[in-house]
């Protein structure tokens, strides 16, 4: 008897366990895995916003539970970003003066990693760049 409460007990707490990773890895979604720095965010049933871009770059917006980007921009700052309303009450995604209507859910804009470019010398003596991606 005692070492089926103590299975029972031990099972209770692993289900537990389980149940709270689930819940706190959902709700950190897939987004918090791709580099680059969190711009704008937009929740559903929440009011939508729009700011500038405070740096040139590429912003690219994803679906909080995807690492495919929908879109990727190239904006300069002061360009607008975010989200706004359409008339039909609708989710718009707004990068500069590109908009894409996006189905109800959660998105968020990420300003991808600048690209650094390095020289390399080749073998014949002569100089090239190949991207740095770190």
């Amino acid at each position: 008897m005692k070492g089926t409460i103590r299975m029972f007990r031990f099972l209770t707490k692993q289900i537990a366990l389980a149940i709270l990773s689930t819940a706190l890895l959902g709700n950190a979604g897939c987004t918090m895995f791709i580099k680059g720095d969190t711009i704008q965010e937009y929740k559903s049933g929440r009011d939508p916003v729009m700011i500038e871009a405070t740096k040139d770059g590429e912003y690219a917006l994803y679906n909080v539970f995807e690492t495919t980007p929908r879109g990727t921009f190239k904006l300069k700052a002061g360009d607008q970003i975010g989200f706004k309303a359409s008339r039909t009450g609708r989710v718009i995604a707004v990068a500069g003066n590109k908009e894409m209507e996006v189905a109800d859910g959660s998105y968020i804009w990420k300003r991808n990693p600048p690209v650094m470019i390095e020289k390399v010398e080749t073998s014949s003596g002569s100089t090239g760049a190949t991207p740095n991606k770190n």
